[in-house]
């Protein structure tokens, strides 16, 4: 409780929420777990009718796969959030890590459909897989019940790792089966049990703190609800995945809560529901989501970065997701497109992921049939310029803003990630893990993007649930923004507005032939402490005013108009969190962060030129 306390009074936006305390009354927001509006409460109620049927209705996938040779492995190793782990017939379920996300990830399953896939591109049994798969579920239901939820991790019966867990047992049994039914009780009244579970236990904390979960809730009751063959099943997860759709996408087909990786998982849970409607003729959920799963595809696409050996790769702007690899559905607007259009996938990533089994499903219908390419301007969280050989791309957390708690982003307000010809020039750092470590608030803070740091505060304030809205709309009232052309880009860093002096602070980009110039603008009056940050994956050399970088042949230097009080460089060592970057959960590698300090007198102008050498 000290420790918090004291990491609470550290806290400049905390300070400032004191103070109007002692002059304001305000009511202050409480969270709670409660029930969506747009659900009947007697709907998710327990009944008690007794059902009969105990055979699972499964996906009509097995038969993709042949499974004739007699290839197989007695032991597993699985990779879970952050950590590899080897299983053999007998799992201790009761495994001890120090990250919670690889307590989730075990009893989540994903490790289970993931390397099912794998095992079967690589044409080990398919017989022998299922009967493996078989086993662990036992073992699992074996070990854990419903009714005795507190005598587990936190982690394994939470909602959303509930229906992680029977959605990946179902995928996993159905493309390890040749026949579209599984009769095992066991199985079946567990599934029962657990989704049951989700709906009694929806991840809804009104509208203000509810974030992608709920849509997760409802995905998960919906496939169960299918394979299980309940109508109130189906229905129930129906109406969450309807309503939750409109509340958590944005210009379309955006996801509102600032990561692009998640962006892609939450297209992926669409793909998921839009799949398992066409495999049990949902016809008309089809037809309601058509429109959703083309528009987040599309988004999706905005983000997809491709070398010229055709490999797709994403920037890492906000957070990394611990349940699957970035490159492991790199491929799901791709995917998308394919189901949507009934034709074979357009996928050029041959290594084995989450688009492996529909490119086998691909091979039996029509030639490909691409969308239409769009162009996005003038969207409320992101900024991309495509000009010549460059792409840069620009966040801000305008959708929820001052809420980072609902959603996935980081402290990158007015930050940029640059390519040129597919080459990363300045990168962004990604996150490591969840962890309250020292690394894991690092990566969330704007030291670990390409951005602007005045007064060591960052762009935004850090939320808390205790903050009134009184308190929020008279402290940070303005929005941050991005105005764009085909090369020109306005940011507004509005959160700095937060503190004293400072009027206005905007960011402006040109991007042209063999230059992009950035001019840092900042309105107000007296003397604060400026700091740039960006970080490149090369060989950075010192420059008189700037600094050099050499990244796959290609040279850039990046100099400023105004005397630097310092240029650091930082590369990463096992000593030090700084020049550190991260492209999957739990994984790391060393970069340079060059670190640039000024200390200027306001109104003031700071322009950066990358140029190509």
């Amino acid at each position: 409780m000290l420790k918090t306390i004291i990491n609470y009074m550290r806290d400049y936006d905390f300070r400032q929420y004191l103070k109007y305390s002692l002059f304001f009354m305000c009511k202050n927001t409480k969270i709670k777990q409660t029930i969506p509006p747009y659900l009947e409460k007697g709907l998710i109620e327990k009944s008690n009718e007794t059902v009969l049927q105990n055979k699972l209705s499964l996906f009509c996938t097995g038969k993709v796969y042949d499974g004739k040779t007699e290839m197989c492995q007695e032991q597993w190793e699985i990779k879970l959030a952050s950590v590899r782990l080897k299983i053999g017939k007998n799992i201790n379920w009761r495994y001890e890590f120090k990250d919670n996300e690889d307590v989730a990830a075990l009893h989540r399953f994903i490790w289970l459909y993931n390397e099912t896939i794998i095992r079967l591109e690589n044409n080990f049994s398919k017989a022998k897989i299922h009967s493996q798969i078989i086993g662990w579920i036992i073992s699992w239901i074996e070990a854990h019940s419903v009714s005795d939820v507190e005598k587990f991790h936190a982690e394994v019966f939470q909602t959303y790792t509930v229906g992680e867990r029977i959605v990946n047992w179902l995928y996993a049994l159905s493309v390890t089966s040749d026949d579209n039914e599984l009769k095992q009780t066991k199985i079946y009244n567990s599934i029962v049990e657990q989704t049951q579970y989700i709906c009694e236990n929806l991840e809804y904390y009104g509208d203000k703190f509810t974030g992608n979960h709920l849509l997760e809730n409802g995905k998960a009751i919906y496939i169960a609800g299918m394979a299980l063959d309940i109508d109130k099943y189906k229905k129930i997860g129906k109406e969450i995945i309807l309503n939750e759709r409109k509340r958590i996408l944005i210009n379309a087909g955006f996801l509102r809560e600032g990561s692009i990786h998640y962006q892609f998982l939450i297209t992926k849970n669409f793909v998921d529901i839009y799949w398992t409607a066409q495999q049990f003729g949902d016809l008309k959920l089809q037809l309601e989501l058509a429109s959703n799963l083309k528009a987040m595809a599309q988004a999706c696409k905005y983000f997809q970065i491709e070398n010229s050996q055709g490999v797709k790769s994403i920037p890492y702007i906000g957070d990394i997701s611990p349940d699957y690899r970035p490159d492991w559905i790199i491929e799901t607007p791709q995917i998308a497109e394919g189901l949507l259009n009934k034709s074979k996938p357009d996928i050029s990533n041959r290594n084995i992921g989450y688009h492996s089994l529909f490119f086998r499903l691909g091979n039996k219908y029509l030639p490909k049939c691409s969308f239409e390419k769009n162009d996005f301007y003038n969207l409320d969280d992101w900024g991309k310029i495509d000009n010549n050989n460059w792409i840069l791309f620009a966040h801000v957390n305008r959708s929820l803003y001052p809420n980072n708690l609902t959603g996935h982003f980081h402290h990158d307000t007015g930050a940029i990630v640059l390519y040129y010809k597919g080459i990363c020039v300045l990168c962004d750092c990604g996150r490591k893990t969840y962890e309250l470590t020292k690394r894991g608030r690092r990566d969330k803070g704007i030291e670990a993007h390409c951005g602007i740091m005045i007064d060591a505060i960052q762009p935004e304030p850090d939320m808390r649930t205790f903050y009134s809205d009184e308190f929020l709309k008279k402290y940070v009232p303005e929005k941050p923004r991005i105005k764009q052309t085909e090369n020109f880009m306005e940011i507004y860093l509005s959160g700095y507005n937060r503190l004293k002096d400072i009027k206005e602070v905007k960011r402006i980009i040109w991007v042209k032939e063999n230059y992009v110039k950035i001019i840092d603008s900042f309105k107000g009056s007296g003397k604060h402490a400026i700091k740039l940050f960006f970080h490149v994956d090369g060989n950075v050399q010192k420059l008189s005013n700037g600094f050099s970088v050499k990244i796959n042949g290609e040279e850039f230097s990046i100099t400023f108009n105004y005397k630097m009080k310092h240029i650091g460089m930082v590369y990463g060592s096992n000593e030090r969190v700084e020049g550190k970057a991260s492209e999957a959960y739990g994984e790391s590698k060393n970069i340079c962060s060059v670190i640039c300090e000024a200390e200027i007198e306001f109104p003031f102008q700071i322009e950066t030129q990358i140029v190509v050498r």
